[in-house]
């Protein structure tokens, strides 16, 4: 009866906790033609999200352009709660791999006990004062039988795919932007200047 009692307790602390999810699949896609009908040179797209984007404004060769963009990268604020999401993203990451290596606690602590002087222990010879330590340690593991841990990493690497792609397209739009109302200024700028010459002349 014991050894029943004991097997039941293990497969059912084996199973606390188990992921029964399936895995997840990316749907099926339609294949693209191999040619269309426009006439002209046509060539599939190769999208490159992933690449690095640089910093593309210094080819406009704008030195107080070159000084604004470091700006944007150092004093916006979305810019900078965008970061601490992905790093938030990339610690949870880290908390989601700890389930795949065991756990190890340890708990210690000591006492001082003095015997007072008219206590019957005190006359019998005992050492009045007497110290006690005591260390323990933990060590469990949990075996991922049904892909919980594994489950719970592949999203937590999800999320932080997705924390970095949104840090890009903010980084990316905030660049950008600023580009543009810098050469809008900049046209409006001239023109201002041109209507100026026009009024003189």
């Amino acid at each position: 009866m014991r050894l029943r009692v004991a097997i039941a307790l293990c497969l059912g602390s084996s199973l606390v906790g188990c992921s029964l999810a399936p895995a997840y699949k990316t749907p099926e896609s339609v294949p693209p033609a191999a040619a269309y009908g426009e006439i002209g040179e046509w060539k599939p797209a190769q999208p490159a999200d992933a690449a690095s984007r640089g910093a593309w404004w210094q080819n406009y060769g704008n030195a107080r352009l070159d000084v604004l963009e470091q700006k944007v990268a150092t004093a916006n604020q979305d810019l900078k709660a965008a970061i601490a999401r992905l790093q938030q993203a990339r610690a949870q990451t880290r908390i989601a791999r700890a389930g795949y290596f065991p756990t190890i606690t340890a708990n210690s602590y000591a006492t001082r006990t003095r015997t007072a002087p008219n206590s019957p222990h005190f006359a019998t010879g005992e050492e009045p004062v007497t110290n006690d330590f005591d260390l323990e340690a933990d060590l469990s593991y949990q075996l991922d039988l049904f892909g919980r841990v594994r489950s719970t990493v592949n999203s937590a690497l999800a999320t932080q795919q997705a924390s970095a792609a949104d840090l890009a397209t903010l980084a990316l739009t905030l660049h950008a932007e600023l580009a543009t109302d810098y050469f809008s200024l900049q046209s409006a700028d001239a023109q201002q200047l041109l209507l100026d010459q026009t009024v003189d002349a």
